[in-house]
C-alpha cells in the first residue's frame, strides 16, 4: 500500500483529535489506518484521507472515539499506583474532608476512567477512611471517551487481572464472586456516576454534567497520549472546574514543562500534585513541613523520574539506541518491555529485560527498567544496586541519578540525594539548553535543570 500520505494523515488526526502519535509507533499506526480503510471499504490511503476531510462533526467524533481506543492503552486495575493512593489516603482526602465538614459534601472527578477501577478505588478508599461520612453527599463523577469501557464500568464485573494490586482481604470485603467474576457491592457502586466525555472537544466546567466545583480531579495516564497544546487546554479547563484549593492529580511527570496557570505544585515523597490557587508556582516550592516534602516524584516520564505503572508511569515510548537495534532479539524489543511495564505487566517486562541482559550484559537500558520495577515492588535495595550498575555502564545517564536521589530522599539520606541531583545538574549543564533527553519526553534540558535545582 502506498504510504506517502501517512504523515499527512497523522498530522490531520493529531490536529483534529489532539492525539500524539509518536514516530517509533509507525508500524502500529499504519496497521490502524489500513484497518480503517478496510472498515470503510475504501481502495487506498488517499481515499481515507479524503474521507477524513469530508466527515461531519458527528462522524468525526465517532472516528475520534475509535482512533482513541486504538492509539491509547486502556489498561488499568484497582489501586493502580500505590504511592498516589497512599498520598490520597494520608494527606489529600483527610484535608478535603476536614475542609468540607460544614457542608458535608465531597465532589471528585475521575477523568479517563476506562473500565472503572480508578473511581471505584476512590469510593473504596473513602469507605475505609470511615471519617463519619455516612450522611455526606459523596459524588464521584467518572468519564471516558470510550462508550464500551463505560458499559463495562457500570457493570462492575471484574476478573483476577484487575485485582493484582489489591489485597485479598479488601477484595473479600467489597466484592462478591459471581460465575468467574467479582462484582462490586452496591454500597460502593452507588457513589460513582459514569458518563461519556471527550476531554479535547467537550466543554467544562459543565453544571449539567455535574462537572463544576470539584474538590479533586484524577486525570492519570491520559496526557501522555495528547499533543502539548491539548494538554494545556485541558489543564486550563480542569483548573476552572476545581474549587479554590481543589487538587489535580495526574500521572507522574505528565504536566512537567507544561504551563499550568492557576495551579501551584506540591511535591510529596509519593507524588507531585497540583492545587488550585491564586498564587501559582511553575516549579515545585521549597517545602518546609509535611505539605510539600523536598522530594522528586518517582516518574519515568521525565523529570521526576517516573514511577511505573502501579507506582510509576513509565514513558509511553522509550528510545532504543543503535546498539539495541543491532541485537537480534527474536521475540520482543526494549520498546515492548517499556510497553509491558506501562500496562502493569511487570513479569513480561522483566522477561524481555532478561533477554537483553543475557545477550548484551553491558547495555544499561534493561537495568534501568528493572530498577524502576524493583522500586515499584518496594525492593529499594535491589533498585539502588541496579541504578548504580546503570551509572557504572552509562555514567552520563541522568535519569538514573534522579531516580537514585528519589530513593535516598525516601530513606531520609538527604546528603546523598542532593549529591545525586547535583551530579545530574552538572551533566545537564553540559548539554544544549533546548535539547531533549532520553526518557524525558519533550522536556528540554533547561526545563529539567530548573526543576531539579528546585529540589536541592
Amino acid at each position: 500500500m502506498d504510504t506517502v500520505l501517512l504523515p499527512q494523515i497523522k498530522s490531520w488526526i493529531s490536529k483534529k483529535t489532539g492525539l500524539r502519535i509518536v514516530d517509533n509507533n509507525e508500524a502500529s499506526f499504519l496497521r490502524l489506518i489500513q484497518a480503517r480503510i478496510k472498515h470503510f471499504k475504501l481502495e487506498s490511503m488517499a481515499d481515507y484521507y479524503q474521507l477524513l476531510h469530508q466527515f461531519s462533526p458527528v462522524q468525526l467524533a465517532s472516528e475520534h472515539e475509535h482512533l482513541s481506543r486504538e492509539l491509547t492503552t486502556g489498561e488499568t486495575y484497582f489501586f493502580r499506583d500505590q504511592g498516589q493512593f497512599a498520598l490520597l489516603r494520608q494527606h489529600i482526602l483527610p484535608e478535603l474532608i476536614e475542609r468540607n465538614r460544614s457542608k458535608r459534601q465531597l465532589r471528585i472527578w475521575s477523568a479517563g476512567c476506562s473500565s472503572g477501577e480508578e473511581p471505584y478505588s476512590l469510593a473504596i478508599l473513602l469507605d475505609e477512611l470511615n471519617a463519619g461520612l455516612s450522611d455526606w453527599q459523596i459524588i464521584i463523577h467518572a468519564t471516558d471517551i470510550n462508550p464500551e469501557a463505560l458499559i463495562k464500568a457500570r457493570e462492575s464485573l471484574y476478573r483476577e487481572w484487575s485485582f493484582r494490586q489489591m489485597s485479598e482481604q479488601r477484595r473479600q470485603r467489597y466484592f462478591q464472586q459471581s460465575e468467574g467474576h467479582w462484582i462490586l457491592k452496591p454500597a460502593i457502586r452507588q457513589h460513582v456516576n459514569f458518563q461519556q466525555l471527550n476531554l479535547v472537544s467537550d466543554y467544562f466546567p459543565n453544571t449539567i454534567k455535574g462537572l463544576s466545583e470539584i474538590d479533586l480531579i484524577l486525570c492519570r495516564n491520559v496526557f501522555i497520549y495528547l499533543e502539548s497544546s491539548m494538554v494545556s487546554q485541558i489543564t486550563d479547563k480542569m483548573t476552572a472546574t476545581l474549587v479554590e484549593g481543589g487538587y489535580l492529580m495526574t500521572g507522574h511527570g505528565e504536566l512537567f514543562a507544561h504551563h499550568h496557570i492557576g495551579l501551584r505544585t506540591l511535591v510529596f515523597p509519593e507524588s507531585i500534585i497540583y492545587q488550585k490557587s491564586t498564587v501559582t508556582h511553575h516549579t515545585p516550592p521549597k517545602p518546609t513541613k509535611p505539605v510539600a516534602v523536598n522530594k522528586a516524584t518517582k516518574t519515568i516520564t521525565p523529570l521526576s523520574n517516573a514511577k511505573i505503572s502501579a507506582k510509576k508511569n513509565i514513558p509511553h515510548k522509550a528510545k532504543t539506541n543503535n546498539s539495541t537495534r543491532q541485537q537480534a532479539i527474536p521475540a520482543y524489543t526494549m520498546q515492548d518491555a517499556w510497553n509491558f511495564a506501562n500496562q502493569g505487566q511487570s513479569e513480561k517486562a522483566l522477561s524481555v529485560c532478561k533477554e537483553f541482559n543475557d545477550k548484551s550484559p553491558f547495555q544499561h537500558q534493561p537495568y534501568y527498567l528493572k530498577a524502576l520495577l524493583a522500586h515499584e515492588l518496594g525492593n529499594d535495595e535491589e533498585a539502588k544496586l541496579l541504578l548504580k550498575k546503570v551509572i557504572y555502564l552509562a555514567p552520563e545517564y541522568i535519569a538514573a541519578y534522579l531516580e537514585l536521589a528519589d530513593i535516598y530522599s525516601k530513606e531520609n539520606q538527604n546528603l546523598l540525594a542532593d549529591k545525586m541531583r547535583t551530579t545530574a545538574c552538572e551533566l545537564l549543564q553540559k548539554l544544549p539548553p533546548n535539547a531533549n533527553i532520553e526518557t524525558f519526553g519533550n522536556s528540554t534540558v533547561i526545563e529539567i535543570l530548573q526543576f531539579v535545582k528546585g529540589l536541592i
